[in-house]
């Protein structure tokens, strides 16, 4: 059985709390529940996706992240001078 939307805000909330750069959380879809979590920058975000099997809290709650971005998003890169 899996969580309900406030329970798993509070279970990401409590496991990325000490994370940099990380604001809060909030649930979509109530079936299967899924959290987004939100941070102070793209940047935060990709450097605790790239590091999170290294996060005790995210392995003893089984838990994965992954970008939230679409399949067209994903294609394209931005190139700066």
């Amino acid at each position: 059985m899996g969580l309900d939307g406030e329970e798993a805000e509070k279970l990401v909330s409590d496991v990325l709390m000490h994370v940099d750069g990380f604001q809060g959380a909030h649930t979509l879809n109530p079936n299967p529940t899924i959290a987004i979590a939100q941070f102070t920058s793209a940047v935060n975000a990709m450097k605790f996706i790239r590091g999170q099997r290294f996060n005790p809290k995210m392995r003893e709650h089984k838990l994965w992240a992954s970008e939230n971005r679409t399949p067209e998003e994903r294609r394209r890169c931005k190139i700066v001078s």
